[in-house]
């Protein structure tokens, strides 16, 4: 039988993780810019079969004391690839959230799952909990973020959207 280890997530932490980008994803945008659970947020929250060992975690992550962190990495590479890091910085600055180091035996762990090329900056380690108070403010950034994108196409292209 295998020892739990602190970098090795228990079954009810896995699960934890896998339902995260469940509700994110499952997650909608009102027209008066508030969120709203989608309706199919209530299923990903129904209990889990037990897990079996060859499914994979949908992103890496680090258990420390019974609680989930990711590296800032998986927010900035993964759920919002084209919002600058710096924008990114700026929201975790606003919500004064803190990103705590990783121990090397936690940095160890990372690299062994997908994160091979990325540096200790990227690897520091946002709470999961703290995910759901970010997520608006990021969710906001990214669409004022596509919107610009979209308009500057448009004018550089000689596209005029009044006419």
């Amino acid at each position: 039988m295998l020892k739990h280890s602190p970098s090795v997530p228990c079954r009810s932490q896995r699960s934890l993780v896998k339902l995260v980008p469940k509700l994110i994803s499952h997650t909608k945008v009102c027209v008066e810019g508030t969120l709203q659970p989608h309706k199919h947020t209530t299923r990903a929250l129904k209990p889990k079969p037990p897990h079996k060992p060859h499914q994979t975690e949908p992103f890496p992550h680090v258990v420390r004391a019974g609680a989930v962190f990711i590296p800032i990495h998986v927010v900035k590479k993964k759920l919002f690839p084209k919002l600058p890091g710096v924008s990114v910085d700026r929201v975790l600055q606003e919500h004064k959230v803190e990103l705590r180091p990783t121990t090397l035996s936690e940095e160890r762990h990372l690299r062994d799952m997908e994160l091979k090329g990325c540096t200790s900056r990227m690897l520091k380690l946002l709470a999961l909990k703290q995910l759901p108070e970010i997520y608006p403010d990021l969710l906001n950034l990214h669409w004022h973020n596509s919107i610009k994108q979209q308009l500057g196409s448009h004018s550089k292209t000689g596209k005029n959207p009044s006419k």
